[in-house]
């Protein structure tokens, strides 16, 4: 307390004067406005006199009635006055003659005024004018106000009054000081405002030493007194200016702490603090001090705060909660009230700062109400509040477009007061929380999904509250099955998706007969027809198991692109990026391999299905998106089609090898061959495809997959994999062994995409397969010739003669196989190719079979070669060149 009490002095000591200064500078704005429209009114009325003099007595009008407006008393200023005094000087123009006084008016003989320069209109006050007739003025009235502390402080010093004294004449200084700035209203009002400031310090530090100083006063009493002075200050303010009231405003938030008790009572105090917001607001419907409003329900939200946080531990009875929970209610429908009060004629600054101000106080009283859900235990009365606040939202919101924001705020907190209920210890309890927990999602789920649907009839955005209809709805859903899933008691989640379905095709089947009424009611169907198709697609894996996640997705797709063709709803395509998105994270492999529910049958199993159906929803709705735009959505779907297929086929292939065991280690060389045929043959597919439709997302999957693949061969089966280097079988049998699927069919396939690269222009890539193959066939014929003398493990001893002497053969045979395939398909590359072998095959021959081979295995090499180099050149004559022999 004893901290509270210092705070509370040093509030005073040092608010006072700083307040004094705001309310300086907004006079001083005053004063210099009055000071320039006295100066345009002189030069009016010496403009009048000036055109009187020259004017003919028959055509000399009745002047306005300037002189009048400057006549009037200019003591209590105020917004409108001021206001219209700017009215009064804005530039007319020249002056007609219909503008001047009749001839028999009666204008004071006093010389007409010359006309004041625009220098000197604009010129401000100076700075002697300021420190004289300003800052002393407000430095005296705090001088004055500290004079009355200081002899408070002398005569406790030196004993000389008694507390009961001292309090009196503290009190009767304050009231001095209020009528002197009553005095003072009419002969200066900054004075004026100084004095009454000064004043009701004394008073307040006067009450707050009678009441928690000496215990002069019981707590009631100077609580009474306390919230008079307020009052008082703030109903002065009218008077005075919005100064006066911030004073009071800072007096009357101070008050329940000086008269802060060991038990407070929370009636007592949120009707005080509503009754005293309450009095700003009906300032801020009398005048343009929206600010003052702002600062007031910011001090009474800052005691909500304050109560919720003495209250989280122990949870106070109910004839104590409920009355904050009023106050929060009361102050966000007197927030509406004051908004509605707002005049149309006033700034457009001030309009918005109430508006601001009415929106922030709603806002501020919808959170501090969810946040007493949370910080009472989830308590039912706390939850009506919650619900009444929030149905009080949806009524602004659909009366006040600028307002919608709130509604999303209202449903939004929902989720997180739900989220953040804790789940209680036990099985009996955790019935109970079950059941209650539903029944809170439903309500709310149910309010914010009905006000939605209501809502959108003759709305101004009726899109805005279709979506926030179908949103609530599933979030609300989710976080309930979030909550509850595994609960032991509740109906199938599937048939409650089910359910929210068939409810959204009701409001579905509702809008559409408005469809041709206006576009917005056509988007709104729109709207809840994808809402339909999402509970529908969201029963699957609730009723089934989670892995079903992305097949549900999956179908939304063509939904959509269903939904936009339909209806004609464009932007309806920038959801599909959504669901597709979320589609290729859940289809992703890792978590797969893991999770899902695979089993050990072949090609009909989970990946088949979980694989497969994406696959098909991300063709169907590229192909349908397509009718309308061929863009980059249809470009991005068919490009997501390619991959999934892609991970389909290499998971069906890696369960083929491993079964549900998709984690294995084991990785064969049988395994990576059939991997780099699939990979091949969907680039052949893809790049053949692409060429036939003229489609760049099957062009780049086909070039893509067939890089794949080709990485694979280099790193894999010539590399990492290759059974000469490694302990990995090829199988026994000879020729038709893993070689052949390893290296033979991937040469094959990589000379098919030579030739489907080179048909489409595009040479290097052509080169590229080309080389690729032209080297795994060279492999192939090698580890072949190795397998038939070593069988299964090809990593064994060093070769015989027999096998050394047969790979020349193989070789050579190899080149003039490429000879005669580029013969037949006219491929110089081929030839080149043939060449290139033939060339190691020599010297093979000449390097190493010359001195290693023994005997006849050296005769039947050279011997071999001889005849083989005159074949080719023969070849070369007649077949190529087509040279005559001499």
């Amino acid at each position: 307390m004893e901290v509270l009490l210092v705070l509370l002095g040093i509030g005073l000591v040092l608010g006072v004067p700083t307040a004094a200064f705001v309310a300086l500078v907004r006079t001083g704005q005053l004063s210099r406005e009055i000071g320039a429209l006295r100066i345009a009114v002189g030069q009016l009325r010496g403009e009048i006199l000036e055109l009187r003099r020259h004017a003919s007595p028959a055509a000399t009008p009745e002047p306005p009635p300037v002189v009048a407006a400057v006549a009037q008393p200019t003591a209590a200023v105020d917004e409108p006055a001021t206001a219209a005094a700017e009215e009064l000087v804005e530039p007319r123009g020249e002056p007609t003659v219909a503008m001047l006084p009749p001839p028999d008016s009666k204008i004071s003989d006093a010389p007409p005024h010359a006309p004041v320069p625009a220098s000197v209109q604009a010129k401000s006050p100076a700075l002697e004018e300021r420190i004289g007739a300003s800052i002393f003025v407000w430095v005296g009235g705090v001088a004055l106000a500290l004079a009355g502390a200081f002899l408070v402080k002398y005569s406790i010093d030196a004993g000389l009054l008694g507390p009961g004294v001292r309090v009196v004449l503290g009190i009767m200084l304050g009231v001095a000081l209020l009528a002197g700035g009553e005095f003072m209203l009419a002969r200066s009002t900054r004075i004026a405002q100084a004095l009454t400031a000064a004043g009701a310090a004394c008073l307040f530090a006067s009450l707050f030493a009678a009441v928690s100083l000496y215990e002069l006063l019981t707590p009631s009493v100077g609580f009474a007194l306390l919230a008079g002075v307020t009052a008082g200050t703030i109903s002065l303010s009218l008077r005075q200016g919005p100064f006066i009231g911030l004073v009071g405003l800072a007096g009357g938030f101070l008050t329940p702490a000086i008269v802060g008790s060991e038990q407070p009572d929370a009636g007592v105090l949120f009707t005080y603090l509503f009754l005293l917001q309450l009095g700003t607001q009906v300032l801020t419907r009398q005048r343009t001090w929206w600010w003052l409003s702002a600062v007031s329900v910011t001090g009474g939200m800052f005691w909500v705060l304050l109560w919720l946080a003495m209250t989280a531990d122990v949870a106070p009875a109910v004839d104590q909660r409920i009355w904050v929970l009023l106050f929060l209610a009361a102050s966000a429908a007197s927030a509406v009230w004051s908004a509605r009060g707002v005049k149309t004629d006033q700034p457009t600054l001030a309009e918005r700062g109430s508006r601001f101000t009415a929106a922030g106080t709603i806002a501020a009283s919808i959170s501090l109400t969810a946040l007493a859900v949370a910080a009472h235990d989830y308590a039912s009365l706390e939850w009506l509040f919650f619900g009444l606040l929030s149905a009080l939202v949806l009524v602004l919101a659909r009366l006040r477009p600028d307002a919608e924001a709130l509604a999303a705020l209202a449903a939004v907190l929902g989720l997180l007061v739900l989220a953040s209920w804790p789940e209680p210890i036990g099985s009996d309890v955790n019935a109970v929380f079950a059941g209650r927990f539903l029944t809170m999602a439903a309500i709310f789920g149910g309010l914010f999904a009905f006000g939605g649907f209501i809502g959108l009839w003759g709305a101004l955005r009726k899109v805005r509250w279709a979506i926030f209809s179908a949103v609530t709805a599933a979030l609300y859903f989710l976080v309930a099955y979030g909550r509850l899933r595994g609960q032991e008691g509740l109906l199938p989640w599937g048939y409650v998706s089910l359910a929210l379905a068939a409810l959204y095709l009701v409001a579905a089947e509702r809008v559409g007969r408005h469809r041709a009424a206006s576009t917005e009611y056509n988007q709104a169907l729109g709207i809840f027809a994808l809402a339909v198709t999402g509970f529908v697609a969201l029963a699957v894996p609730l009723k089934l198991e989670h892995s079903w996640m992305a097949v549900a997705w999956s179908l939304q797709l063509p939904a959509i692109a269903w939904v936009e063709q339909r209806l004609e709803i464009p932007w309806l395509r920038r959801s599909a990026w959504f669901f597709g998105a979320l589609v290729l994270v859940r289809l992703s492999p890792v978590p797969l391999v893991f999770q899902m529910p695979l089993g050990d049958t072949l090609i009909f199993n989970w990946i088949l299905y979980g694989y497969g159906i994406p696959l098909a929803g991300f063709i169907a709705a590229a192909l349908i998106f397509r009718r309308r735009a061929d863009d980059q959505l249809v470009t991005a779907l068919e490009a997501g089609a390619a991959l999934i297929g892609f991970v389909l086929v290499s998971l069906e292939i890696r369960h083929a090898f491993h079964g549900a065991d998709m984690a294995a280690d084991a990785f064969g060389l049988g395994e990576l061959s059939s991997l780099i045929i699939a990979w091949l043959l969907i680039g052949l597919t893809l790049l053949a495809a692409g060429t036939w439709r003229s489609r760049p997302s099957m062009l780049w999957g086909g070039r893509v997959s067939l890089a794949i693949g080709a990485l694979a061969l280099v790193v894999g089966a010539l590399l990492a994999a290759n059974p000469l280097l490694d302990h990995l079988s090829v199988a026994m049998p000879r020729i038709v062994n893993l070689l052949i699927s390893a290296y033979a069919i991937p040469a094959l396939l990589l000379l098919a995409a030579a030739r489907l690269f080179e048909s489409r222009g595009e040479g290097r890539l052509a080169l590229a397969a080309g080389s690729l193959a032209i080297i795994l066939g060279f492999a192939f014929v090698s580890l072949e010739t190795r397998q038939w003398f070593q069988g299964e493990f090809l990593d064994g001893e060093m070769p015989m003669d027999a096998e050394t002497y047969a790979y020349s053969a193989a070789w050579l045979a190899y080149g003039v196989l490429l000879l005669f395939g580029a013969i037949v398909m006219h491929g110089r590359a081929l030839r080149y190719a043939s060449m290139a072998v033939v060339m190691i095959a020599i010297c093979k021959v000449f390097l190493i079979d010359a001195a290693a081979l023994p005997g006849l295995y050296r005769v039947f090499s050279f011997f071999g070669l001889g005849i083989c180099l005159v074949a080719v050149g023969y070849v070369y004559q007649r077949l190529i060149f087509r040279q005559a022999t001499p």
